[in-house]
């Protein structure tokens, strides 16, 4: 049994803080995402080796939207002219999103630990229950926009990366036309993320279509549209079945428009004939053989909107030193006995390419 009983709070929160320093097992941010299923975002977009590292008041990025123009045919000695060294380097920034956890200790459950494997069990145990709270809390945030101008607290997810089409505006044929985001209120904020300049630049709109509201077949050939222009190849089915390459493409919809769509599926495959619309694997359903994520944040969006996203240009850019970082523990202020691990994250998304990274359909906005 430990012996911790007469520690004062400042000896058992070394105490803590040392036997997790040294407890190699403990579970890390990734395993609870491995352990704990139904994180779809949080697994395609915070894998270690795609994570980047920065410093600074604010998470910023550049942009290269043209090279330098050096360029030329030339004969064998033929002198260069005037140069131009000017720079179509465009720099865009974020301010970072801030989040925090904890894990709670109980000193006299931690007491009545019998020898080392009971002490590490408990503390494995209130360490997971903190991190999944992490995960649970994070994983609605990528498809969610900041409820108004006041909420300021949201990190730049695919709501503010890949844009719809303008309020008050319709467009059926669909075109790079995303350049205004907009809260969950209804009212825009700015030209998406980044500080980027959509309304001047157009290359750095996504491509953007309306929907009628309901899977059909225009619904169907505005993604197949959006995908050719977008430059995006249709994956061959024996391809993507051979291969163990990462997803890429990936439709994003409410579960009611999941739903919707799998009633589709049936009265459209049949007898095992690979079509466009087609289930993917077991129990999975793919359009264009692009895995399908039902997401429930989506549920109570008006505008019924599918997101067609790749993740390849999409990365989380993290502050250095203070991603999962751990505070040392201290005995809570108001209940005696009961200690606090906190940890803080300071990250951000980062859209490197707006063309390729998505498109978005949905109703129109009124």
């Amino acid at each position: 049994m430990s012996t911790f009983g007469s520690a004062t709070a400042s000896d058992f929160s070394l105490v803590v803080d040392h036997t997790l320093a040294h407890f190699h097992k403990r579970p890390k941010f990734q395993t609870v995402m491995d352990l704990a299923d139904g994180y779809p975002f949080l697994e395609r977009i915070f894998p270690a080796h795609r994570m980047r590292k920065q410093s600074g008041q604010k998470c910023e990025f550049r942009f290269v939207l043209d090279g330098n123009g050096s360029f030329r045919w030339t004969s064998l000695f033929e002198p260069r002219g005037q140069r131009d060294y000017s720079q179509s380097i465009l720099k865009g920034y974020v301010e970072w999103a801030n989040c925090d956890y904890e894990c709670y200790i109980h000193q006299p459950t931690f007491d009545r630990c019998r020898d080392e494997a009971e002490i590490i069990s408990y503390l494995e145990e209130q360490m997971f229950t903190g991190k999944k709270s992490a995960v649970e809390g994070m994983e609605p945030s990528f498809m969610q926009a900041p409820a108004d101008a006041e909420d300021t607290k949201f990190p730049q997810t695919f709501p503010a990366w890949i844009l719809g089409v303008t309020k008050g505006v319709e467009n059926y044929e669909g075109g790079f036309i995303g350049q205004n985001a907009y809260y969950e209120d209804g009212t825009a904020f700015s030209n998406g993320a980044g500080n980027l300049a959509r309304d001047t630049e157009s290359r750095f709109r996504n491509w953007a279509a309306n929907h009628n509201g309901s899977w059909d077949s225009q619904l169907i050939s505005a993604i197949r549209k959006g995908r050719i222009m977008r430059g995006q190849k249709i994956p061959s089915m024996l391809r993507s079945a051979v291969s163990d390459r990462p997803e890429k493409n990936t439709l994003v919809m409410s579960q009611y428009m999941q739903a919707e769509y799998e009633d589709l599926v049936a009265t459209r495959y049949s007898d095992g004939e690979n079509k466009d619309v087609a289930p993917q694997g077991i129990g999975g359903f793919s359009l264009y053989n692009t895995p399908i994520i039902p997401c429930g944040t989506l549920n109570d969006d008006p505008l019924k909107s599918v997101y067609d996203i790749n993740f390849s240009f999409i990365y989380p850019i993290v502050l250095r030193d203070r991603w999962h970082k751990a505070l040392p523990t201290k005995e809570d202020s108001d209940l005696d006995e009961m200690f606090i691990k906190r940890y803080k994250c300071s990250w951000q998304m980062l859209c490197d390419n707006p063309r390729f990274a998505g498109a978005k359909y949905h109703m129109p906005r009124t």
